[in-house]
């Protein structure tokens, strides 16, 4: 009798017997790979939302780590838009919103972070909403005692200088860099005094004009400019610009006004004193720059009829390119639109509009203004402004409450747009200024009498007098519309906010002086809820 032949085990048999060799300490199969690791967990979300600190236009935000995190993510959101990623790949914890457009700012615009790895992203954390009223730049004199700071001020055509006049012999440069806002340097002209005027250029040439004491070819406190150069870190004087003559009078103001182009190769100044002297018309003097002789006159612009007492080039404006040059005579007595000569219309004001002539050294008059329904003392050409190309021309009329805004081409321009929006004005159009390429104009009213604050409100008529307000109108299909309404974030009875301002011709942000603000704060980002400098002034920054 034989023996059952011999049968191999089952599958299952096999496997059993693997799984019990395992249990008891033997090797499983070679065939079977061991169970992979546990994967990476991707972040979860942020408990907290991001804190804020504020600083001039700008967002400082910082948050926690998380332990999870290799990177995050800053995300902002609106009331009508879904949040998307404004920041990535962000290894530290903050980030600063630099560089904000105030004027045009959602005030819904909101903020949150993430955290992320390889594996993923978290949630996003809860939402901050900044208050941008408290990112107003806020910028005071650097030493307490100094009056009406602010009055005088200028923007750099990309935003990132700006030069504020401090007492008539000093002008405090301020200027922005990776960290924020700061003081960069001060200039002073002991023998200067009273009002002066700046110009920037749009490759590193400033200009600073006013009235001194002391005789220069004859004449007795004619004025004059001083031109400097930024070599890198700090404004070095290049040449100082005295009135050319010839001798006649005194007191010519010259250095009243001053301009300059994009490049920096032309400037302007004008010699306005003919109120003050007692009758010897203003003119407009044109200089070259020459990098190795300097600044050279190479032209004298004055209207096709002279008024001795009209104060022509009492704000004077010239083209990116230097193509077009506008000059007011804001007691221009004409009470016509077609003769210079008249005088039946005691300062009622007028622009003249210089053309060039090729690539040449000569500007001839291609325009004379005159507001569309001449009234006397309305002070057309009040203020001036004129964007990149010359094709766009805003003058102010600041008796009559209104500005003016023509629109042409090669220095001709049709009839003007007027814009009057101001319920409680009774100086708007005082002083404004505008882009270079025109899409963005801010005038001011420094008697607004409206107490709100800072961002986002509409202008109403109020009892109260000389607060100020600035109005921004945007260019929609060939017309301004009324935009925002930009506030003092502090403001006061009497502190005159909008009496001058300046808008960055490249970049747009809007500087706005407020000669008479009482904060006794020094310096960039002061305490402005303080009162204790009576007439210090201040410079708002949107």
């Amino acid at each position: 009798m034989h023996p059952p032949p011999f049968r191999p085990a089952s599958r299952v048999a096999t496997v059993v017997l693997a799984l019990a060799l395992t249990a008891c300490g033997g090797s499983p199969s070679p065939s079977e790979p061991p169970a992979p690791p546990p994967g990476p967990t991707a972040p979860g979300a942020m408990a907290q939302a991001p804190t804020v600190a504020y600083q001039a236009k700008r967002f400082d935000f910082s948050w926690p780590a998380e332990p999870l995190a290799t990177y995050y993510q800053v995300g902002v959101a609106t009331s009508t838009s879904a949040r998307t990623v404004l920041a990535d790949n962000l290894t530290g914890l903050h980030h600063a919103v630099a560089d904000i457009d105030l004027v045009d700012h959602d005030l819904t615009t909101d903020y949150a972070v993430r955290a992320c790895n390889a594996t993923g992203c978290g949630d996003w954390s809860p939402t901050r909403l900044p208050d941008a009223n408290q990112a107003i730049g806020y910028f005071k004199p650097m030493v307490p005692g100094v009056l009406s700071f602010g009055r005088i001020n200028k923007l750099a055509p990309d935003g990132r200088t700006l030069a504020v006049q401090a007492g008539a012999q000093s002008l405090q440069l301020f200027t922005r860099d990776v960290t924020g806002w700061r003081h960069q340097q001060t200039l002073t002209r002991p023998e200067m005094r009273g009002v002066g005027s700046i110009a920037f250029s749009g490759e590193g040439t400033l200009l600073w004009g006013g009235y001194h004491s002391g005789s220069i070819g004859g004449v007795e406190d004619p004025g004059e400019v001083f031109a400097y150069r930024f070599d890198g870190s700090a404004w070095v004087q290049q040449q100082q610009i005295d009135y050319p003559g010839p001798a006649v009078g005194t007191k010519l103001a010259f250095g009243g006004g001053v301009a300059l182009s994009l490049d920096g190769r032309i400037a302007l100044v004008s010699a306005i004193g003919s109120v003050l002297n007692g009758g010897v018309p203003g003119k407009v003097y044109v200089y070259r720059r020459d990098d190795t002789t300097g600044w050279g006159l190479v032209a004298t612009l004055a209207p096709a009829f002279e008024q001795p007492t009209a104060l022509f080039g009492g704000w004077l404006a010239i083209s990116a390119d230097a193509s077009t040059i506008a000059a007011t005579s804001v007691y221009h007595p004409s009470g016509s639109a077609l003769d210079e000569s008249d005088t039946s219309s005691p300062s009622s004001g007028a622009a003249h509009v210089f053309r060039r002539v090729g690539g040449t050294d000569n500007w001839v008059q291609t325009a004379y203004l005159k507001e569309p329904v001449i009234a006397a003392s309305s002070n057309f050409g009040s203020a001036l402004a004129l964007s990149g190309d010359g094709s766009t021309l805003a003058i102010g009329a600041r008796n009559s409450q209104v500005a003016y805004v023509y629109q042409g081409a090669n220095g001709v321009y049709g009839t003007p747009q007027t814009l009057a929006y101001a319920p409680s004005a009774a100086r708007f159009g005082y002083d404004l200024a505008m882009t270079n390429d025109a899409s963005r104009l801010v005038l001011a009213d420094m008697n607004s009498g409206d107490l709100s604050a800072g961002l986002g409100h509409t202008p109403v008529a109020a009892g109260v007098t000389w607060v100020g307000a600035a109005y921004v109108f945007t260019l929609q299909g060939g017309s301004y519309q009324f935009g925002s309404y930009l506030k003092a974030p502090n403001p006061r009875i009497n502190s005159y906010f909008g009496l001058f301002m300046s808008v960055a011709g490249e970049e747009g942000s809007v500087a706005i002086g407020s000669p008479s603000e009482s904060s006794g704060a020094t310096g960039v980002g002061g305490d402005w809820s303080d009162t204790s400098g009576t007439n210090s002034g201040a410079l708002y920054l949107y």
